[in-house]
């Protein structure tokens, strides 16, 4: 499903060696511990626990009430611990993830149920090709999909909740699990817990259904709302063509009263702002940026540290390396063929493993618990 081409890579086929010779082959070593737990939860967000679709109203937010982004980013004691890890300080811990029986059927490169290399060992093979061949397809998307997969399966307050292992095959099959609205949240940037929503219709396909409302003066305009729905339309259109073997379908709908029930209330802002995906929508963004914004709402974490892209905008950074791709591969750190790296690549696509975190998650009978709140 990768866009880019590659496969996978032996251990002297990566090509990244030490100033001594020695082939740098770093599988991740990432430590992991067991998801904390909390009785109750405190902040302007409350989650809505995970029903059957029909039951409306008992998904409504609690308070929607928008809280300042700086808020949404310190508000939870395992949020500053990871905000240490930013700055080399500690090591942000995850769910322990065994990749052995998904991997190949997801065409993901793992080795042992984990990945073999590291972000930074993928980032300094593929400038070593570049160097010699610009043109080339861009290596290693197995093995960068395999970073994604352990990363979103990983931070999930569903990452243990799915049909047994071996059946990734079962994770698309529509008759399979029931309709119910999905609801938990993801530990967005290994920093900020977000919430993530969406209904999973099981029907002749598995159908998945994403409703914002619009906030704000713009949000009164029909004219912009209907832009912005025409838009949703052809991301969605994106999501499924792209499904393996058309196993899924995607909806995304453009609301403006909270009768439809929505997933997320956003403040439609004019221009494109850079904002979370639950805060503020810029009414000029490009339907391929609002098709990575909604993988967001769908659980998907960014594949770029953010930290660094942050800065790369900071530094006017974004129009050279959209005009080379070392550059972009520099800054970006994740497979350019991807949806959930390459957000303004308008070639790069969903990938096989982001449809099976979306899928997997309506065989979870048990409601999950949030992250840990000041």
């Amino acid at each position: 499903m990768s866009s880019a081409a590659g496969g996978a890579v032996g251990d002297t086929e990566l090509g990244v060696t030490d100033d001594d010779g020695a082939l740098r082959s770093q599988p991740s070593e990432r430590t992991h511990a067991s998801q904390a737990t909390v009785e109750g939860r405190k902040g302007a967000r409350s989650i809505r626990r995970d029903y059957p679709i029909g039951a409306a109203s008992l998904f409504r937010r609690a308070t929607l009430g928008v809280a300042m982004p700086i808020g949404n980013v310190v508000r939870t004691s395992r949020a500053l611990a990871c905000l240490l890890v930013t700055a080399g300080i500690l090591g942000c811990m995850g769910a322990r993830v065994d990749l052995a029986a998904i991997a190949s059927p997801l065409d993901v490169a793992a080795r042992d149920g984990d990945c073999r290399y590291d972000s930074e060992a993928l980032t300094r093979a593929t400038l070593e090709l570049l160097k010699t061949s610009p043109a080339a397809p861009l290596p290693f998307a197995r093995e960068w999909s395999c970073i994604a997969l352990k990363d979103n399966l990983s931070y999930d307050t569903r990452s243990t909740c799915t049909l047994h292992a071996t059946d990734v095959s079962g994770v698309f099959t529509a008759s399979r699990g029931r309709s119910r609205r999905i609801v938990g949240e993801h530990l967005y940037m290994h920093v900020d817990p977000r919430e993530y929503a969406y209904d999973l219709s099981v029907r002749g396909a598995l159908d998945v259904e994403v409703r914002i409302q619009f906030t704000g003066p713009l949000a009164r305009d029909p004219r912009v709302v209907a832009s912005m729905q025409e838009k949703l339309t052809r991301a969605a259109a994106l999501w499924t063509s792209h499904a393996p073997q058309g196993s899924m379908r995607f909806r995304f709908m453009a609301e403006t009263s909270d009768s439809s029930d929505p997933h997320f209330v956003v403040n439609l802002a004019p221009g494109a702002p850079r904002t979370p995906y639950d805060v503020t929508w810029g009414a000029d963004w490009g339907f391929h940026l609002l098709a990575h914004e909604v993988g967001h709402m769908m659980g998907l974490d960014d594949e770029y540290p953010q930290l660094r892209k942050t800065l790369g905008h900071a530094l006017g950074e974004e129009p050279r390396w959209r005009r080379d791709r070392a550059l972009r591969v520099e800054w970006l750190r994740c497979d350019l063929g991807s949806l959930m790296c390459d957000s303004k690549g308008e070639t790069s696509v969903p990938l096989a493993h982001h449809y099976y975190v979306i899928a997997r998650r309506r065989f979870c009978d048990v409601v999950p618990e949030p992250y840990p709140t000041l």
